[in-house]
């Protein structure tokens, strides 16, 4: 069963998602361990309750975009390994010595 999509632009996609995801939950991480750690009182409980949210909602699709960046290099690699194989054996079709 073969499936023709994008993988490039998937992949494409999922890399620039995972970066800009990461400079939002780094900022985050950093401005709730400064609220914690010097008793800024920057957020309400509840605004640091949506933010504990957050942070946690950005970890799984960060997570999430690693495995499909990971499976579609799978694909990828899979797909010129196949080209690589047809490759030999269109130059040496007679490799028993017949």
């Amino acid at each position: 069963m073969t499936f023709n999509f994008p993988r490039r632009k998937i992949e494409t996609a999922c890399i620039a998602l995972s970066f800009g995801l990461t400079a939002v939950l780094a900022v985050f991480i950093i401005l709730l361990m400064a609220d914690n750690i010097l008793d800024w009182d920057i957020f309400s409980r509840t605004v640091e309750r949506v933010l504990g949210m957050i942070i946690a909602s950005v970890g799984v699709v960060l997570g999430a975009c690693f495995l499909i960046v990971l499976m579609v290099n799978m694909s990828i690699t899979s797909i010129s390994i196949e080209r690589m194989a047809g490759a030999m054996e269109d130059r040496n079709p007679d490799r028993d010595g017949r």
